[in-house]
């Protein structure tokens, strides 16, 4: 079906799909602001904030800011955040930097200390670790993030930890408990859901990528698709991948809102 579809609307590849190159992802507002704040987080802090909803695109967006990243300079390590302790979070940031983590997590968190500061000294680096999910990470391991980022009495930041989640992080890290890390992050983004006129744009973006040279999606599909999804890229996919199909099943050349209607409806 997949080749299909791909015939049928002459694609040479299958869009909407999480497998495109950052190269080729979509620019909206709302990443290209989360992109902008964290490159200015890489000279001034030690700590930042991203939230959105699910299917906002904030790991898209994540992944194409690591891309960006000169290796040696910023060495980076992009984890999914489970209910990890501090000692077994150390551990999986050592992995990521391609050491061999010690058996204990108290010497793994002594270890990645020392590590972050000899390539600071040695090569001016300064890693960047982003912990997706992390509204996931136990209450106990936010209080010992602090233990991370305290280099030469608090005076440099000589990493920058990223966490991303959902909006309920928000809310975890505004509990009186988690004060003292709340103040240290000042540069916080919310990605936000598409617009009608950037779901437009994304789609149009998402099909040119894969090959297509016309305008498969009618105007009222794209309202449709808009007033479904309300923006969320995730479910933005979802209905033009599915509408794809379909269309192609049916011999329909352009797709109209009716169509959106009725793949809706199965999803």
């Amino acid at each position: 079906m997949t080749n299909k579809f791909k015939s049928f609307h002459g694609l040479t590849a299958v869009p909407f799909s999480k497998s495109i190159g950052t190269e080729h992802l979509f620019a909206c507002n709302s990443h290209t602001e989360l992109i902008a704040r964290l490159e200015m987080a890489l000279s001034t802090d030690d700590l930042a904030l991203v939230t959105g909803a699910s299917g906002t695109g904030k790991s898209s967006a994540l992944r194409k800011f690591v891309d960006s990243l000169d290796t040696v300079t910023h060495p980076w390590v992009y984890l999914t955040a489970e209910r990890y302790r501090i000692g077994e979070l150390s551990k999986q940031i050592l992995s990521g930097l391609k050491i061999v983590p010690p058996f204990h997590g108290y010497v793994a968190l002594s270890r990645l200390k020392q590590e972050i500061e000899k390539r600071h000294r040695e090569k001016n680096a300064k890693p960047v670790i982003i912990l997706d999910e992390a509204q996931e990470l136990p209450p106990e391991t936010f209080l010992s993030l602090k233990n991370l980022t305290n280099y030469e009495m608090d005076s440099q930041p000589k990493v920058l930890i990223v966490l991303s989640g959902q909006s309920e992080l928000t809310a975890t890290l505004g509990m009186g408990r988690f004060e003292s890390l709340a103040r240290r992050i000042r540069i916080r983004c919310r990605v936000e859901p598409l617009s009608l006129d950037e779901t437009g744009r994304y789609i149009i973006h998402q099909m040119a990528n894969c090959g297509s040279r016309k305008p498969i999606f009618a105007d009222e599909a794209v309202a449709r698709i808009f007033s479904a999804s309300q923006g969320n890229m995730s479910l933005v996919n979802n209905l033009c991948y599915a509408a794809l199909i379909f269309s192609a099943s049916e011999s329909q050349p352009i797709i109209g809102p009716a169509t959106i209607e009725k793949v809706e409806a199965g999803l």
